[in-house]
């Protein structure tokens, strides 16, 4: 999976209410990880980007 992919899916469960965990197995990655996507989020994923909420 693409990392932009990635990110977007991990942003959209986070934003619908899933707990880190739960996110991390359903993707199949690293709690870490998913942490690592979501903090990276303002800096470099969505850098002019329109996704905010």
């Amino acid at each position: 999976m693409e990392k932009w992919l990635m990110f977007m899916e991990i942003y959209q469960m986070k934003k619908q209410g899933f707990k880190i965990r739960r996110i991390a197995r359903k993707l199949g990655i690293s709690r870490t990880t998913v942490y690592k996507y979501l903090e990276n989020r303002q800096k470099k994923w969505l850098s002019g980007w329109p996704l905010h909420g």
